[in-house]
């Protein structure tokens, strides 16, 4: 679910298919290792890279690379 929207969502931003051959072959995989970590309103998918990741807490400052399943939307986070 949260790698097939955030994939949906990259590919909204390519143009066309060469812009997203492009896009995805000058980069490494991303690993998705998901913790999960409690959040008002629903939870927050911690992945590698974010702040809270190690201690599934959505709560810490700093890096971000998470995914907000919210009953008000899904978002994706990422710096």
């Amino acid at each position: 679910m949260p790698p097939t929207f955030i994939t949906l969502e990259e590919l909204s931003a390519c143009t066309d298919v060469r812009g997203a051959m492009d896009m995805y072959g000058e980069r490494k995989v991303v690993p998705m290792m998901p913790k999960v970590g409690k959040a008002q309103g629903g939870i927050c998918m911690l992945y590698p890279g974010d702040a809270g990741y190690e201690s599934a807490d959505a709560e810490l400052s700093g890096s971000r690379h998470r995914f907000w399943m919210l009953k008000s939307g899904w978002r994706y986070e990422r710096d």
